[in-house]
């Protein structure tokens, strides 16, 4: 009997733990190699820049990038230098997806966020809060 006790503190602990897990602290690429191709019209050369494209901005979406159903943050909040964005995950089946776009570019880095995530937290830092290197987005 005493043994069974054990083992169900030892599931209960482990299940709280589960429950409190630490954030994933997720950063977009600072920047992004693109490769172009073009077909100029007659008389004219496609050359290309040869620079990466740098970030401009990141976005989460509900599904795939692809599918572009992109969230509006529920709340943003500026402070000096700072701009909090901040979403709301509802539960469910839904995949979230974290996406970076960067400057003349039409492509994205994007990759899936872990499942069962509620909340998710853009921290923009900078002269121009709205943009920076590399945003940290906290998600628990």
């Amino acid at each position: 009997m005493r043994r069974i006790s054990w083992i169900a503190l030892a599931s209960l602990s482990m299940a709280s733990l589960g429950a409190h897990a630490a954030p994933v602290v997720l950063t977009c690429p600072s920047t992004l190699a693109v490769a172009e191709s073009a077909k100029p019209p007659a008389g004219w050369e496609a050359v290309p820049a040869g620079h990466p494209r740098a970030f401009s901005n990141l976005g989460l979406f509900s599904g795939h990038p692809r599918e572009m159903a992109s969230l509006v943050p529920d709340k943003q909040n500026r402070s000096g230098k700072q701009l909090l964005s901040t979403w709301n995950l509802p539960g469910g089946s839904e995949r979230y997806w974290l996406a970076c776009g960067y400057t003349q570019s039409a492509l994205q880095a994007a990759q899936p966020l872990p499942a069962g995530l509620t909340r998710c937290t853009a921290t923009h830092t900078g002269p121009n809060a709205a943009l920076q290197a590399s945003p940290e987005l906290r998600c628990e």
